[in-house]
């Protein structure tokens, strides 16, 4: 193991036990590290037998002290480092602290079951931040596998933010039930965040991906991620359960109406505001459809008349499906304990569904106006923004309808490039057609395809 001497200060390990002995290797690994600056291990420990290494995060007043421990008693390690990854970061997401260090492996030889190597992070040579609340994130890879934690903390502060409050995020502890055993789960999620998701626009579109996708959101998910991934772990549960876990995982939360929470018919939340106040099917469907997205699944958004809920693209048969684009989407109930894959409410088994895959792509919102002149012209008015997360291409028709599929004098716009977020402009004309009983149609035509995409219309009108 390679380390600068002048990292001492910072930097010790050392090792839990009992033992006489221990208390010796503590003492040598100490001096090596201050003055030979490597430790090297002759043993044989690579043929020795290791199943997993597990992290543990506990905070004294001067230090964040990290445990690695093993579990188990079958493996095979190829190599004799694991690098372990540090860092500090506030609840604005800025780093306030990065180290690599490397770990020799041959430590655990030394080691009885459940003691562990320790790594202590001195608070003080994490940078000042004027946040209260933050999180440690540490990786640490060895033999080709990875674990980590993402763990909630108290930031060391300035003396001037001393009378910052818990009151700066939301302490929640969710619990839920799956398979008769009830799971807890604590975040803490920083005021700041939920207010920022709380005065974003609501852009009142078919495709909800919008709200999924939003990337600031990521860390939280992870956590409850992490937290899936570990009951799996411990219970030995397969892929529909880890499934199964998101779903009732979200299906605890509390059910609350638009109407009555926000003062609005229809308030689609982002999963941070659903984590916080909980939500309607809209919401924990999004929630939902988020989580899943980030564990890697092929995810889609289902939308009835009445009801939203998820849909996942699986390769084994788990109940009812829909099918778009060549790929079977199983059904995923969010609202109400006790649903699992491919279980479908009764009343929406002769109710077809709009699917909105969760993919990288632009949605367009958009609405026009348009005013009919004296000398035989139309003027059409179309404001169109780009909410999705990938460039758009999308050119504006506008005609009047002839009937049975016909429409008098169509003209199209040139192709609009819009950025994510960018709004644009668009204004046509059209001559009206004479004497005629009929309507404006106006849509967003595919370059690609050469076909509507979307399309509105005004009323019936007399020329």
């Amino acid at each position: 193991m390679s380390s600068k001497p002048a990292d001492a200060t910072f930097l010790f390990i050392a090792v839990e036990g009992n033992a006489m002995k221990k208390l010796i290797l503590l003492i040598i690994l100490i001096i090596l590290t201050m003055f030979s600056g490597c430790i090297d291990y002759q043993n044989d420990f690579m043929e020795e037998d290791i199943s997993s290494i597990l992290l543990e995060l506990n905070e004294t007043k001067d230090n964040y002290i990290l445990k690695i421990y093993l579990i188990g008693e079958n493996s095979n390690l190829v190599k004799r480092e694991g690098i372990l990854k540090i860092s500090v970061y506030d609840d604005k997401n800025n780093q306030l602290y990065y180290k690599e260090i490397f770990i020799d492996l041959g430590s655990f030889e030394h080691l009885d079951y459940g003691d562990g190597v320790l790594v202590a992070i001195n608070k003080d040579e994490i940078n000042k931040s004027s946040s209260r609340m933050g999180r440690v994130s540490i990786d640490f890879v060895y033999n080709g596998n990875e674990v980590w934690i993402d763990k909630p903390i108290t930031l060391p502060y300035e003396k001037e933010n001393t009378n910052l409050k818990s009151s700066d995020a939301y302490h929640v502890t969710y619990s839920w039930e799956y398979k008769g055993r009830i799971h807890y789960l604590d975040l803490y999620i920083p005021k700041n965040l939920y207010d920022y998701y709380k005065s974003k626009k609501r852009e009142y579109v078919e495709d909800y991906s919008y709200y999924v996708l939003d990337p600031y959101d990521d860390w939280y998910l992870n956590r409850i991620i992490q937290k899936i991934d570990e009951i799996c772990k411990e219970n030995g549960y397969d892929e529909r359960d880890r499934i199964n876990l998101v779903i009732s995982f979200v299906q605890q939360l509390p059910y609350t109406y638009d109407n009555i929470s926000t003062g609005y018919d229809e308030y689609p939340r982002y999963p941070i505001e659903t984590l916080v106040d909980g939500g309607d099917c809209e919401d924990t469907s999004i929630l939902t459809a988020a989580l899943l997205n980030q564990m890697g699944y092929d995810v889609a958004l289902m939308r009835f008349s009445q009801h939203m809920g998820v849909g996942i693209n699986l390769d084994n048969n788990y109940g009812y499906y829909y099918e778009y684009n060549g790929k079977r989407y199983f059904y995923l109930e969010t609202t109400e304990t006790g649903w699992e894959i491919g279980d479908l409410p009764d009343e929406l088994k002769d109710e077809g569904a709009m699917i909105f895959p969760i993919t990288e792509k632009p949605i367009y919102i958009w609405s026009w106006e348009g005013y009919l002149y004296s000398n035989g012209y139309a003027e059409v008015t179309v404001n169109i923004k780009n909410a999705g997360n990938l460039e758009g291409r999308i050119k504006v028709y506008c005609a009047f309808d002839a009937g049975e599929g016909y429409v008098y004098n169509p003209t199209e716009s040139p192709i609009l490039v819009i950025e994510p977020g960018e709004e644009k402009v668009v204004k046509l004309k059209l001559k009206v057609p004479d004497d005629e009983n009929t309507r404006l149609i106006v849509g967003l035509l595919d370059p690609e395809t050469n076909k509507l995409i979307d399309v509105k219309y005004s009323t019936e009108l007399t020329t």
